[in-house]
């Protein structure tokens, strides 16, 4: 450590092959240097955080990171973008689904939704392939009465529907949807959430044809002025089959499959 520097750097000479001295500065940065998502989403707006995850969504000018530093080793997730310039190039290029990103900027919270505005990020480097993590399978219950705790998180919700949206998807429009009968009785109390089509940065999603079934829900968890929102980015097929339960059991070389349904509608068969 040299004379005059301030208590949280330090300074190293090291000595090379040729006789040269090379001064090295390092910075301790506590928990701005931390690379987990969970330390960095609590740095909070107007501060600076570093993450490395793995890209769960890469499309337009939007990216989400995941990693599995959330409470109990339970995923959490971070929004980037918009963004521009070179890392927009990188979007669908280098940085795809899978991919492990080192980012780090200045955090902000338009509407509600904890991100690295694009203008605001300073560093990312691609760190080359990683494992995409299984989205977590969640209750549109749960989304809608706890869903800071699956905020920007990749995420799968089953027995959705449309209850009053037909024909073919808008851009920038707000829809809603349900996972029950929409009678809102006691037994059968109906959970709704908005799902929100974005713009064609956001999206290919524009034009598609609206599920007249019940679909399934992949994607990430949004924010909007205090709401949360799926936020779709490719088309979700509607389904013959509601399935409610699937269950393998090990039988010596072979596995034992078994299935439940709720529902089927013009179900031709099942092919494992």
């Amino acid at each position: 450590s040299s004379p005059g520097t301030p208590e949280n750097q330090a300074t190293s000479v090291f000595v090379d092959q040729d006789g040269n001295e090379l001064e090295v500065t390092t910075i301790n940065q506590g928990e701005v240097g931390d690379l987990e998502i969970q330390n960095a989403r609590q740095q909070g707006p107007s501060n600076t955080a570093t993450a490395t995850g793995i890209v769960t969504r890469a499309f337009g000018e939007y990216i989400r990171l995941e990693d599995s530093t959330g409470t109990g080793n339970s995923p959490s997730g971070l929004t980037v973008g918009p963004v521009s310039g070179d890392l927009k190039q990188d979007i669908g290029n280098s940085i795809t689904q899978g991919i492990r990103l080192y980012i780090r900027g200045t955090l902000s919270e338009p509407n509600g939704l904890l991100r690295i505005d694009g203008s605001d990020v300073s560093k990312h480097f691609d760190l080359g392939q990683g494992s995409l993590p299984a989205p977590q399978m969640v209750s549109l219950s749960t989304l809608e009465t706890n869903g800071e705790e699956y905020e920007s998180e990749l995420v799968q919700v089953s027995g959705l529907s449309f209850p009053s949206a037909s024909g073919t998807f808008n851009a920038n429009t707000t829809y809603m949807v349900d996972d029950g009968t929409g009678q809102n009785t006691v037994e059968d109390e109906t959970a709704s959430l908005d799902y929100r089509v974005e713009g064609s940065d956001q999206t290919n999603l524009i034009g598609e044809p609206i599920p007249t079934g019940t679909f399934t829900y992949e994607g990430v968890l949004g924010e909007s002025s205090g709401g949360f929102q799926l936020v779709p980015i490719r088309p979700s097929t509607a389904l013959p089959v509601t399935l409610t339960g699937f269950t393998a059991v090990r039988n010596g070389s072979s596995a034992v499959l078994t299935w439940r349904t709720a529902s089927e509608t013009n179900n031709a068969g099942f092919r494992v």
